[in-house]
């Protein structure tokens, strides 16, 4: 079989060019034949799913499964350098290289295929190479997907060193990186790219369009050859340590409201920036246990009103929900205004105006920190007051959290009406404080309304 990295040519400006030519095939030896129609014979004889370990049988090189087999296939042994496997199936085949060496492979396949053990220079006309159960594929070389593939292509596995993706595809490009020291090299000069995974160094062709950096993405070096970089978080030192390329590099960003607009804002992490005051109430923004990542809530001095009698927005997972801009996120339906619920969610506010009916900012586990902004209850009047008559709940963690550390709220600065958050009693043994060291609470009236504003000492 040829060997894919040392057949790429130069273009006329002598610059090296990507090969997308099918590598040749070795034909099989009788014994390699033989071997080929024993396992074709056992697959295709099959009512179920079919596991075959013929690591004492010889060594594959080239085999075709019939179209007529029904079942998913699972291979185990020595593959031959250069192998070829074909299948007409449309059923999956899982095939796991036991040799030492890595092999070059080519999987003329139309069902899913998943691969295990050390591969060099692969080429393939299935879109899609996964991980099995069993493990991951080892990638030395080049994979390259057929040219012809125009649609989503998927690859997942152990990149190491100088291995390459190659693909004209004008679909998106999926790369999932097992390896946390790699140094690879993406090509999608019509696609664009979705990175998973760590890296070392990652250079990448992506001709105008965009590599989004998904939340569990870094990468040391970025080389951008062309295209541009989008990240779901607000962060770029979250996924890009050094940046190199003439295209833009940022955040994902979304504006809000528009069509689905409240279904947007907990879909991924990244800005959100609001350009219209949204009036929706009962409805709410929830994160899902798995939601991670990083948000910015940009309010842009709009009204957001949203609530339902639980919460207008609810946390969990290990998102982290930052809040700036000076607009009001408020709660009329006889709810909390932000509740946080796990340990690993965090809510950071900077500015704006918070209102709640029965707790405006509210920890059951996890993390708040107020940098700034104007809070307020809506049912003040009737709602329950401590012993110096100021509120009680307008912020506030769950006792046994509270308690165990779970659950914590730190106050670095805001207004707050008719409630000290150096002096609250809303938790166990409270008087407590929600006031760091370094800072401390100047009173005042407005309105005839006690006034609490956090300072820095």
């Amino acid at each position: 079989m040829a060997v894919i990295s040392e057949k790429k040519i130069a273009d006329s400006e002598g610059k090296p060019e990507h090969d997308f030519t099918r590598p040749d095939s070795t034909p099989n030896t009788p014994e390699e034949q033989a071997l080929a129609n024993t396992l074709v014979e056992e697959i295709v004889s099959a009512t179920k799913t079919v596991k075959i370990d013929f690591s004492s049988a010889g060594t594959l090189n080239n085999i075709t499964l019939p179209e007529e087999v029904n079942q998913f296939v699972y291979l185990t042994g020595n593959c031959e350098n250069g192998a070829t496997i074909t299948s007409n199936s449309t059923k999956g085949v899982s095939l796991t290289n036991t040799s030492e060496e890595p092999i070059d492979i080519i999987l003329d396949c139309k069902g899913q295929v998943y691969l295990v053990g050390k591969f060099n220079n692969v080429y393939t006309t299935q879109p899609k190479l996964g991980s099995s159960n069993g493990g991951d594929a080892v990638y030395y070389g080049t994979i390259t997907f057929d040219e012809t593939i125009t649609g989503n292509v998927e690859v997942t596995g152990d990149f190491q060193n100088g291995a390459m993706v190659q693909t004209m595809t004008t679909g998106n490009v999926s790369v999932t990186n097992k390896n946390e020291a790699t140094s690879i090299e993406i090509y999608a000069p019509k696609g664009e790219i979705t990175a998973n995974g760590k890296y070392n160094e990652l250079t990448v062709t992506v001709s105008e369009n965009t590599l989004y950096l998904k939340e569990n993405c870094h990468i040391n070096k970025l080389i951008m050859i062309k295209g541009n970089v989008k990240y779901y978080g607000i962060n770029q030192e979250d996924f890009v340590d050094e940046y190199e390329g003439e295209g833009s590099i940022g955040p994902m960003s979304w504006n809000i409201p528009e069509d689905g607009a409240i279904t947007k804002l907990s879909s991924s992490a990244g800005v959100y920036n609001i350009n219209e005051d949204i009036d929706a109430p009962g409805k709410v923004i929830g994160f899902g246990l798995f939601a991670n990542g990083k948000y910015l809530y940009n309010l842009n001095g709009h009204n957001v009103d949203l609530g339902n009698k639980n919460y207008s927005l609810f946390v969990r997972g290990t998102a982290t929900i930052n809040f700036e801009g000076n607009g009001s996120f408020v709660n009329t339906a006889n709810g909390y205004g932000v509740w946080v619920s796990s340990t690993g969610a965090t809510v950071n506010i900077y500015d704006g105006y918070f209102e709640g009916t029965t707790h405006t900012l509210y920890a059951e586990n996890g993390e708040i920190n107020v940098y700034g902004g104007i809070y307020k209850l809506t049912d003040a009047a009737t709602a329950e007051r401590d012993v110096n008559g100021n509120l009680k709940f307008l912020l506030n963690c769950l006792d046994a959290s509270y308690t165990s550390g779970k659950a914590k709220i730190h106050v670095y600065g805001g207004k707050f009406y008719e409630f000290n958050p150096a002096l609250t009693y809303g938790e166990p043994g409270g008087p407590v404080s929600y006031v760091p060291e370094g800072y401390h609470v100047v009173e005042s009236t407005e309105e005839g309304l006690k006034v609490y504003e956090v300072v820095k000492d």
